[in-house]
């Protein structure tokens, strides 16, 4: 299997919504709420992944993983989006890759590409918020990821159910990329 990675133009945005549906449900099927998973909609996150490779800041960093030009998963990151990691200047805000692609390497080719590119970009730290129990929360502690804290968050955003979600650094982003080498 020859895995490309490419960097998603508007064209991939359906591509890019399905795969945050299908990981979501298939990651969170015993966690979350039944009906809200059901009801996530590739539509709604087709129309967000549109306005973010549209309005892309130029501090995103973006990849994403093809297998035949069928997208197979996706990095997303950037600066870090809550002020308390001000200590970390890079985060990845979601990562994701099919099911039926998980364990195949897709995830460790994503993640080197990202933090190639984020050192490229002068940045030295990172983290990333990966929900308690997710099962590939494995990921993150085999890349040395170091578990920093946790808080706990609504799903959805404006929902009742809180869960904890957990971040794990990475203080030196040169000694991740020879991890991931």
């Amino acid at each position: 299997m020859k895995i490309e990675i490419i960097r998603p133009e508007l064209e991939h945005s359906f591509d890019m919504a399905h795969i945050h549906v299908r990981t979501w449900q298939f990651a969170y099927h015993n966690l979350l709420d039944k009906k809200f998973l059901q009801e996530l909609s590739v539509t709604e996150q087709a129309e967000k992944w549109s306005r973010r490779l549209i309005d892309a800041d130029s501090s995103f960093i973006i990849f994403a993983a093809t297998v035949k030009k069928k997208i197979i998963g996706y990095i997303f990151g950037g600066r870090p989006q809550y002020k308390e990691d001000n200590r970390y200047d890079c985060e990845i805000y979601a990562f994701y890759v099919l099911p039926e692609y998980q364990g195949l390497g897709v995830g460790k080719k994503l993640f080197k590409t990202f933090t190639t590119e984020a050192i490229n970009r002068g940045y030295k730290h990172g983290c990333i918020w990966c929900l308690d129990g997710n099962p590939t929360e494995g990921f993150y502690k085999h890349t040395n990821g170091i578990y920093k804290k946790s808080k706990r968050i609504p799903i959805p955003a404006n929902g009742k159910n809180k869960y904890k979600n957990n971040m794990y650094i990475y203080p030196d982003l040169n000694l991740l990329l020879k991890k991931l080498n």
